[in-house]
């Protein structure tokens, strides 16, 4: 018969490394800390156990700078107290840490009081893990909650968000009819810029569209968020529509496209 105690372990051991590529368990007074399982997660070089200060130096050397602030002074030793006299249970913080692959990753860093009554002998443990794919549905769904915040009351048959630094389009929403409802989801912007093109007849409205269509001249004629920069054309069978673009960030590096008959 398999010791229960052992195979519990085992099991114990493999639910925290399918969860949590990183946690450790640590004493509060005693300033020391005990790797269960990942050390070699952080790029920092960080110890099987030893000294949690140094610990959490070495981590938050990974951490982006824009979180960095936040975790050190979230997990600091004096902050960890004040949590305990504010009888908090438990923390969690988002932030992107370095990975191996030379990327910055999203990351769930949550800690435990295990006993936060007892002052002498105050442990803690905490967990690490990754949450690029929460992360991505969460800023998905806040764009395209934006996107229908911006274009509320247009009848649009085809949504696109334009990367400006690559030149990247990815499609939003689409009518299932309608003559732009065949446009790719993904693709080159001067691409798709051309397809439109195409439903437009030869003269001098395609070659119009063709040259303001293009990111450098949008930039220039978008100057702020509230500006919108509109395009009306005929297609074939004399149907009119009109084309947006408008500013999805403050950094201008995203616009938002859209198409609506007229």
């Amino acid at each position: 018969m398999p010791d229960k105690k052992i195979v519990s372990s085992e099991v114990t051991s493999l639910l925290l490394e399918l969860f949590f590529p990183f946690c450790m368990s640590a004493n509060l007074d005693e300033n020391h800390y005990d790797v269960i399982n990942g050390a070699s997660f952080f790029t920092s070089g960080v110890s099987e156990s030893g000294n949690y200060e140094v610990f959490l130096e070495k981590v938050a050397s990974a951490i982006h700078p824009e979180y960095r602030g936040h975790f050190i002074g979230m997990y600091a030793r004096e902050s960890l107290y004040t949590s305990i006299a504010r009888q908090e249970k438990s923390l969690s913080l988002d932030c992107t840490l370095f990975g191996h692959d030379e990327v910055y990753h999203w990351i769930r860093v949550s800690l435990v009081f295990i006993n936060p009554k007892e002052r002498n002998s105050v442990q803690f443990a905490m967990f690490i893990r990754a949450i690029d794919d929460e992360k991505r549905q969460e800023f998905e769904a806040a764009n395209l909650k934006k996107v229908f915040e911006m274009l509320i009351g247009e009848s649009f048959e085809y949504i696109a968000l334009i990367n400006t630094t690559s030149g990247i389009y990815e499609m939003i929403a689409r009518s299932s009819t309608g003559v732009h409802s065949s446009l790719p989801l993904l693709g080159d912007y001067m691409g798709i810029s051309e397809m439109i093109a195409e439903l437009i007849p030869k003269g001098p409205m395609r070659n119009s569209f063709m040259q303001k269509a293009n990111i450098s001249d949008l930039l220039k004629a978008i100057k702020s968020p509230s500006d919108v920069y509109r395009f009306s054309y005929k297609i074939k069978g004399d149907d009119a529509y009109e084309i947006s673009y408008r500013q999805f960030n403050a950094e201008k590096t995203q616009l938002l496209m859209s198409i609506c008959m007229k």
